[in-house]
């Protein structure tokens, strides 16, 4: 019996540094638990969540950003779930 060993190749940008920056904000309230929320309930809290994530953005973006990357903003796209019809009449 043999046994074969291969080694792994590592690609040069694996082995260079880089820095990752964690920012923390405020705690959405999102009321008492509810294990069967309305469409409105959970827009609510999303709405609060997207509010939160853009104002740490305008907050930190200059201070961790390339300038050029900052100016574009934030844009929060939200990935299935909802009612289409609830969230275009919000928008």
């Amino acid at each position: 019996k043999s046994m074969r060993v291969g080694l792994p190749i590592i690609s040069p940008r694996l082995l260079s540094t880089t820095h990752i920056r964690h920012v923390f904000g405020r705690p959405i309230a999102t009321g008492p638990p509810n294990r069967n929320p309305t469409q409105n309930e959970v827009e609510a809290v999303y709405q609060l969540y997207a509010a939160e994530l853009r104002a740490l953005f305008d907050a930190h973006a200059a201070l961790w950003l390339p300038a050029a990357v900052a100016q574009k903003g934030l844009r929060v796209v939200r990935m299935g779930g909802g009612d289409p019809e609830f969230i275009r009449s919000k928008l």
